[in-house]
């Protein structure tokens, strides 16, 4: 599914312009805002964002894009306040959410039922399975286009199939009766789910397995899809055309991420500090971590333009290995290196697919669903992607941490950054952003990234507990459950103590876990260990009991209703073997 990127204006106000700075304001100070037409919040945001560098920064991006000849003919009818799909996206999307199955449906020219769906978004929230029916409400139109000419109608009526579980029992609820799994065990389940994973320590996507974090991303995806629709930030649109590759023999400045990383692993994989990151970030970046922390003005004081020029053409003469410190390269001047190769990457570095999202964000009231909208981006971007968004966002936090000596604090990393990660190219580079506010908005995302940077990996309990409830059904071969049962799974807080009697209100009835108990640990060797745990033992506790450290080894959740989970060294067994009672845990080098 690829999302329309939207179209960047930038440039110096005009006279004409809503924006009046006394002579006495220095540069330094923030831009405040009087008119009343601009909404509140984003005149509040003027105080603490230094408009004019914001303008300036863009300005700068603009003249270089245009010095490089790049542009385009993007439509000037961009809403750049919500997301756009195009028409013919629907299928992708449900590819996307792992509902391949209805796609199948629908390309061998058949009509998606209502029965269909329920199948196939078993554990989906009653918002999120009316995010699909949506879609499918529209392809079955398509269907019954196609079947124009025939004299039943048939196809017609079918469309319309979707609807009619409103009226009658559906098979599938009538074979969920029959299984004896009644309404109050499911929502029982659910809510236990739920409660133990806001006991658990956090999940980190990294640490799941593949097919889980498959499943988290189709989950993630749905949930934002419906929350943007919901707040009308989501609409179907035009598709963004390709962006176009650096001109030139560039071989680092201008070249994809995902062709850097495939190049540097062929030939210098040894030099690389993570395999998903290019030399050249890494390089910069390690560089920097050493030289530039305490250099006052990093990243807002610019370098030499020659010293600069001169640095990038070594670089590419050296197929980007670069040693910054035998070229006695100045801080200031790498700084500035880091800030073109992310604007210079065809596709950006938070792809132009989710790009316009990201900032959008920003447009949600609430700030734990700003928080939850950005780790699920954070998630759906790609493996590469993901890895140097990580690594840049932690390098920018340590910045922060020393603004007593370089001045430059997440508000201003923000300020100065943003123009580089949200930069979209438009003809003859000056299609920036369309509006002030939305100026606002891309600082204010990337500052909201930086203050959660430590969080931003990390799967929000709600869906963790969505993904066991969906492994479990499809492990037991049970049916789908109505969707009003999984929205109560998100609604569910922790009960009282006297709720949590008889099982803990987690484990079904004959496994309820003592205040201590015996658990057989699986070793590297193949062998079984047999450990006792109590509510307080973490899975560093227990490697520390079998003399393993968790410096060098790590316990691993596996089975049961989830695929396989590295548990952090803080992670309370007790709240993994309440969650996943089948679950075996397996220590790991």
């Amino acid at each position: 599914m690829a999302s329309r990127s939207p179209e960047f204006h930038g440039g110096t106000p005009s006279k004409t312009s809503q924006f009046k700075r006394a002579n006495t304001v220095s540069s330094s100070q923030p831009l405040k805002h009087k008119d009343k037409t601009i909404a509140k919040d984003t005149r509040e945001r003027f105080q603490c964002l230094d408009l004019e560098v914001l303008l300036s920064e863009f300005k700068t991006v603009a003249h270089e894009k245009e010095s490089d000849g790049e542009g385009g003919d993007d439509d000037d009818d961009d809403d750049a306040s919500s997301v756009a799909v195009a028409e013919d996206d629907r299928v992708q999307w449900l590819r996307d959410v792992g509902l391949s199955s209805l796609v199948e449906i629908y390309t061998k020219g058949d009509v998606i039922s209502d029965e269909h769906i329920q199948r196939a978004t078993r554990g989906f929230m009653p918002t999120q399975v009316n995010s699909v029916r949506t879609r499918v409400r529209a392809l079955n139109k398509t269907v019954g286009a196609s079947a124009a000419g025939g004299s039943d109608g048939s196809h017609s009526a079918s469309a319309d199939n979707c609807t009619a579980s409103k009226k009658s029992p559906s098979k599938l609820q009538q074979i969920s009766e029959e299984s004896g799994d009644s309404k109050e065990d499911s929502v029982k389940r659910l809510g236990a789910l739920a409660d133990s994973e806001s006991e658990d320590f956090p999940t980190s996507f990294d640490d799941l397995s593949v097919d889980d974090q498959k499943q988290v991303q189709h989950l993630h995806l749905v949930h934002l899809t419906t929350l943007l629709e919901s707040k009308k930030l989501f609409k179907n649109g035009k598709k963004s055309k390709k962006a176009k590759g650096a001109k030139g023999s560039s071989s680092t400045f201008g070249c994809n991420l995902e062709t850097l990383v495939a190049r540097d692993m062929r030939t210098n994989r040894s030099k690389m500090t993570d395999c998903n990151v290019p030399i050249i970030m890494s390089s910069i970046i390690d560089f920097l971590s050493r030289r530039g922390l305490h250099e006052e003005g990093i990243f807002r004081k610019a370098g030499s333009s020659a010293r600069i020029k001169a640095l990038r053409e070594r670089i590419e003469s050296l197929g980007g290995i670069i040693d910054f410190e035998a070229e006695k390269s100045r801080p200031h001047d790498v700084a500035a290196l880091l800030k073109q190769f992310l604007r210079d990457t065809p596709e950006p570095l938070l792809t132009s697919r989710y790009l316009e999202t990201f900032y959008i964000t920003e447009s949600l009231n609430d700030s734990t669903q700003q928080l939850e909208a950005l780790q699920m981006l954070a998630v759906l971007l790609p493996p590469v992607h993901r890895a140097c968004l990580r690594v840049l966002l932690r390098f920018l936090a340590l910045v922060a941490a020393n603004d007593g000596k370089n001045k430059m604090g997440i508000a201003n990393l923000a300020v100065v950054f943003a123009p580089s990660l949200f930069y979209i190219r438009g003809h003859k580079g000056q299609k920036m952003l369309k509006e002030v506010e939305l100026q606002v908005h891309t600082a204010a995302t990337l500052r909201r990234l930086l203050d959660n940077q430590h969080l931003l990996f990390h799967i929000p309990p709600y869906i963790m507990a969505q993904l066991r409830y969906v492994r479990e059904q499809q492990r037991d071969g049970r049916k789908a459950s109505n969707a009003k049962d999984v929205k109560k799974l998100i609604r569910k807080r922790r009960g009282s103590e006297s709720d949590a009697s008889g099982g803990c209100g987690i484990l079904p009835p004959g496994n309820h876990i003592a205040p201590s108990v015996k658990i057989a640990l699986r070793l590297p060797a193949g062998s079984t260990r047999e450990v006792e745990v109590t509510e307080v033992s973490t899975a560093e506790s227990v490697l520390r009991s079998i003399g393993a450290s968790s410096s060098d080894h790590y316990l691993l959740e596996k089975g049961g209703n989830i695929g396989s989970r590295r548990l952090h060294p803080r992670t309370r067994v007790f709240a993994v073997l309440k969650v996943n009672p089948d679950a075996t845990l397996v220590v790991c080098k």
